[in-house]
Parts: C-alpha cells; structure tokens; sequence
C-alpha cells in the first residue's frame, strides 16, 4: 500500500507540475490531500449514518404498510360514547355553575360565561319574565291619533323651530287640549315644556319636573319614555345657565333610576338616555365610578338586544320544565335553550346554537382523531340520513335532537391515502439525503474554497516577490554600470539614469499597491477628498505610463474635454487608480496599437475610460476580475506577470469617492474599463 501511495503521489506531482511547477504541485497536492481527508470524514460520521438510518426508515415503512388495520368499527363505537361522556361532562359543568349562579341571585346568573350563553332569564310562578328584562305592558304601547291632533302637533313643532315663543306655547297647549289619550297628552305637554327649555324661559325648569312626575311611565311614539327626556332636558337647562351642580345631580338621578328600572323587551332607549347622561358626567364624578356604571349599562343594553332577538322563542322557554332542579335542553331555530324549575319559579337559558355547535363539533372531531385519524365524526340532526356510517348515538336525553356518528373520513381513498402517506415519508426520508448530500457539496466547496484562497494568497506571495525582483534586479544593473564607469558615453549615462527612476517609479506604485491592499483589507485606509482638476491628474498618470507604453511598442492616446469641472477627489488615489489601469492596458495591450484614454462630461460628473486593443476578457471573469487575488485562467494572461489586487484597489477607491467602474471587453479585441466620479461635493469632503 505504501508503494501504490507513492506512486499515485509522484503522478499526480507529474501533471500537476506541468501547469505550476513543481513547488506549486506539492503544494496543491497536500491541500488537496486536507480535501479528500475532511471529505472522507464528513462521509463516514454523517453520510454513512445517514444514509443507513434513512434505509432502516423504508423498511419500516414497508412494514407498516404491511400491517391491515382491524375494528373500525369498534374504534367508531369508541367515538361515540366518548363524545357523549364528554357532552355530559361540559353540561354537568355548565349546570353546576348555573345552580350556584342560581342561589346566588340574578346578578350572578348575568355573569356567568359558559359557553356561547346568550342570557339567563327568570320567570315567577305565574311563567312572567321577571329578570333581567320584563315584557312591554299597555302603557309601552303608543296609541293611535286623531287627524286633529296631529295636524295641531305639526303646527307647534313648526312654530318651535321657527323660535316663536308665545304663539309656540298656544300651539302647544291647543294639541294638549285635542289629545285623545294620556302618551298623546304626555307628547303634548312634553312639547310645551321642550320649548320653554329651548327659550331658557324660567317656567322651563318646573314644567319638566311636572311632566316628569305626572307620566314616570309612559313613552313617546319612538319608545323613549317621557320622564327620562324630561330629565335630560332639564339637565341640559341647568348647564346652559351655568347650573353644572344641579346638571350633574339630574343626571346621575337619570342613570341611578335606569339602573334600577325593569328594562322592558324592545326597548333600547332606556339604556341610550342613560349611556348619554353618564358621557356627559365625564369630568364631573369620579372617572372609576362613572366608567363602572358605564360598563354596567353597556353591558345590560347588550343583554336587552339579545332578548329582543330571542323574543319569540323566550316566550315559550318557561313552559318547559322538569322536575325541580332538573334542565330540559330544547334546541330552537335560533337558540338552544335549556330550562329548569328553581323554586317559586323558573329560568331559561338561551345559547348561541352555532357558535355551541361549532364548539361541541371541534371536541368531537378533537375525540375521534385521538382514537384514528382515518375516522371521522360529526353532529347531525336526528332526523338526517347518513351513508356510510359505522357507528351513531343519539345524544338524549340531554340533546334529543342530535346525533353523532362517525363514518371512514374518505372510504373510497382510504387506500390511496395510505400509500400516498407512504409516499410522503419516502419523500422526506429522500430530501433528508438530499439535504445531507447538499451540505456535503457545500462544505467540500467551502473547504475547496478556502483552499484555492489559500493557494491565491501563496501566488500572490510568489508574484509579489518576483515583482519586486524585477525591478530592483534593474536598479541594481543599472546601478553597477555607473558605478564601474561601464556606459559609452553621456547620453549613454542618461539613458541609466533614466531606467533608474523608472525602475523606482514601478517599485514604488508595487509597494504602494501592495501597502493600499493591506489597509484596505485591515478597513483602515481613508481619503481626503479636495477640489481638484481631473485632467492634470490624467495627463499626469499618463505622462507617467509614457516610458512603460514606448517600452511595449505602444501609443498612449488623450482625449480632454474643453472644459472640463472639477471633481472631489483624493488626488494621489485617483492618481493610483489611473496609473493601474493604464498599467494593465500596457501590459495586456497587443503589440503596436493605441491605448485610448478618454474623458467625458456627464449629467452627474465625469467619466474616464481606458481602452486596450490586447487579448480581451472573457464574459466569465469580468464578474471576478475586481475580486482580491483573482487572475483570469488563461495562458496569455499567465504569461504577464502580476499580483492580482490591482483592480481590486481601483474598485475600492472609485467606491470610496462614490464613483463607479465598469468594464466591457471582448476575447481578442481588447477591453475598455469605465470609472465614474461625481462632482458634487460629499458630506465633509474638504477636512
């Protein structure tokens, strides 16, 4: 084994040697053997477990599939009484809190919250609804008129509008003295009194209290009884002649009698005169006490609403009746009612059918999915016929007209359900696997990632090393010659002097490359940004670049706008950015042809492009080519030497200066890189 190794490692050195010599091969090989260990790894302690746990899960499976379900409708039967222990379980709950509620008296039935309970009503001995609510009497009910006194009331409510005050009041007493009845005479003189008040006439106040003494029961034609409007505009009267003492004492006199009348069925006013009196207390008792009996009337007018809704059902409701103690449940259209002698009397309590229903449906599916999710059960009507059923139970004695029966959930797909539940666990156990295998790739490329990062780092090691070996290697020559006197002539001299400052010239934009590198990646590097004249900088950079372009065989071409603005920039940066494109396009230009730098004037700034006509960029890499490190896989770029972070450097300071750089280039005909810069000023530029 240790022979078949070597030999496998001295093969794959060979052809790896062939691309990037032979310390690059040993290198590439030991990173690749860290790839292949941390694979095989990951394979054995999460792959292969994996993989055996998700076979156990099929078998499993398939001998789940195997097994043949038996007794439904054992199961079914199971179901249903069930469900009917559990019924008699939540009505053995309501009736015990309704007998405590009971002994306690009406304002503890009022509170009671059992299940969508719409309102609990008693009746005396006699079956009259005594609590909450009482039935409306003669008196609630408006009598007809005479054509006379109609015609008389329409005169005095016209002539009140119209503010006349003493003809007002002889319309008003003439329609008193044509009404046929006491509520037709209660209007009357409550009309009287109104305008009287309206006129903030002294006489207003006592014609309000006579009226209101004289008809403490009677109500108008909108149901409202006289007294409360009586009292209402007498507490309006005290507060518009700055009486709020007196005003505030009517008012709670309005809420303290509303509270403590029998509210009659069907007629919602009582609770309207008394919400309006106790809004118009804000400010003048106290905020608790006054929100306390506003809470109290509310809620009271909301009972009142409901019994109104109820009231045909509610007169029948007393007449059912057990022994004494015992509830008899009646399900109505509209309610479901259940009803119970209680000593000299009776009660009645009415539910919302529905909304019980609903509540009685979910416990029961809630029942049978506990026992097999494959049944199903339900509430009907007694009466209804249901195919297909494997076990029903009537729910008498407490609810006679309902049944519950439980049936398969779907018959003829019970089949295809089991195997399409088979299907969806081989489904998941497959995307388990396939969520393993997924992390596996993606850590292999991570790791492979990291690796080829590491490799990057090492070649930029080795390019920046023999970057700088070039030119000092020419420093160094050069520097000899003149040093042992070795030139033919002054001129000669010039010449090595000359390649001296070059060759400087480049080490140092290297140095400066690699040292921006570095602060850019520790986020330290900053820039002042000035006011500055965009062309010297270009003709600069370009001047520059000259001797490097005339070295290649290739002409540098400027093209500069007339006038062109100034822009906010870092002048050594965008001096930088300038030199490494130029540089780029020197060294990637073909031989003999023009390089191209351009500058022109936009909306929002200036632009300046830099065209080569050399080996071009491949649609691929022009998404890399501004990564750290990154160099495009090709043998005509392998062969220029370079470090791979110069366009990185150009992207973070057209970035940093909020410009932008493009590129657009094209295999074989060159490429044109774009950088935008703005010319308004950015926030602290100038410091």
């Amino acid at each position: 084994m240790p022979t078949t190794r070597s030999r496998l490692r001295r093969h794959l050195t060979r052809l790896l040697a062939r691309r990037r010599g032979s310390a690059a091969a040993l290198r590439d090989l030991e990173q690749l053997n860290e790839v292949l260990r941390f694979s095989l790894l990951f394979t054995l302690l999460i792959l292969l477990p994996v993989v055996l746990l998700a076979l156990l899960a099929l078998r499993s499976i398939q001998a789940e599939e195997i097994v043949v379900d038996a007794g439904s409708e054992q199961r079914a039967e199971a179901i249903t009484i069930q469900v009917q222990d559990s019924l008699r379980s939540l009505l053995d709950e309501f009736e015990d809190e309704a007998r405590a509620s009971m002994s306690d008296g009406d304002a503890a039935l009022q509170q009671m919250q059992a299940i969508g309970l719409r309102g609990a009503f008693r009746f005396d001995a006699n079956g009259e609804l005594v609590s909450p609510f009482v039935w409306p009497g003669p008196d609630d009910t408006w009598p007809d008129t005479t054509a006379a006194y109609e015609q008389a009331l329409t005169q005095a409510t016209r002539l009140d509008r119209e503010g006349g005050s003493a003809e007002t009041q002889r319309a008003w007493e003439r329609a008193t003295r044509l009404a046929t009845a006491p509520a037709h005479h209660a209007e009357a003189r409550l009309g009287a009194a109104r305008a009287l008040a309206r006129a903030n006439d002294p006489r207003a106040d006592s014609a309000l209290v006579l009226t209101a003494n004289e008809f403490p029961t009677l109500r108008d034609r909108r149901g409202v009884r006289v007294a409360d409007i009586a009292n209402t505009l007498r507490a309006d009267l005290a507060e518009r002649t700055n009486r709020p003492e007196d005003a505030a004492r009517i008012r709670r006199g309005i809420v303290d009698h509303a509270l403590a009348a029998d509210w009659k069925i069907g007629f919602p006013a009582d609770g309207f005169v008394a919400e309006r009196a106790l809004e118009a207390l804000a400010g003048t008792m106290d905020e608790s006490a006054r929100k306390l009996a506003l809470d109290r009337v509310r809620a009271r007018a909301s009972q009142l609403y409901e019994a109104a809704a109820l009231a045909d059902e509610l007169r029948v409701a007393s007449k059912r009746q057990g022994a004494e103690g015992e509830f008899v449940y009646t399900p109505e259209t509209k309610s479901l009612w259940a009803s119970v002698a209680w000593k000299d009397g009776a009660l009645a309590f009415a539910f919302d059918y529905d909304a019980l229903r609903a509540e009685l449906q979910h416990h029961v599916v809630d029942v049978a999915n506990r026992i097999d999710s494959n049944l199903s059960a339900e509430l009907r009507a007694a009466r209804d016929t249901v195919d297909g059923t494997l076990a029903r139970r009537s729910l008498a004695p407490d609810l006679p007209a309902l049944d519950v029966i439980v049936r398969n959930a779907d018959p003829t797909a019970l089949i295809t359900q089991r195997s399409r539940s088979g299907l969806q666990r081989r489904l998941v156990i497959a995307l388990a696997l396939l969520a393993v295998s997924i992390g596996v790739f993606a850590a292999v490329r991570t790791v492979g990632r990291e690796v080829e990062g590491a490799r990057a780092k090492a070649d930029f090691a080795a390019n920046v090393s023999h970057e700088l070996r070039s030119p000092i290697t020419q420093i160094r020559l050069k520097g000899e010659a003149l040093q042992l006197d070795l030139v033919y002539d002054d001129a000669d001299r010039q010449a090595h002097y000359d390649a001296i400052v070059r060759e400087c010239e480049r080490l140092s934009r290297l140095v400066d490359n690699v040292l921006d590198f570095s602060a850019i990646e520790r986020g330290v590097k900053k820039y002042t940004l000035r006011a500055e004249d965009l062309g010297e900088i270009i003709v600069r950079s370009v001047e520059a670049c000259r001797s490097a372009a005339d070295a290649a065989s290739l002409k540098l071409a400027v093209s500069l706008p007339d006038a062109l603005p100034v822009v906010w920039v870092d002048r050594e940066a965008i001096g930088q950015v300038m030199t490494n494109l130029l540089s780029n396009a020197i060294k990637y230009g073909s031989d003999g042809k023009l390089v191209e730098v351009v500058c022109r004037i936009t909306v929002d700034g200036a632009e300046v492009s830099v065209t080569d006509h050399g080996i071009g960029i491949g649609p691929d890499d022009q998404a890399k080519i501004f990564e750290h490190f990154y160099r495009v896989q090709s043998s005509e770029v392998r062969r220029r030497r370079g470090t791979g972070i110069g366009l990185t450097i150009v992207r973070y300071i057209v970035e940093a200066h909020g410009g932008t750089i493009a590129v657009q280039s094209a295999i074989g005909e060159g490429s044109t890189f774009t950088v935008t810069l703005p010319t308004q000023p950015p926030k602290g530029a100038g410091g």
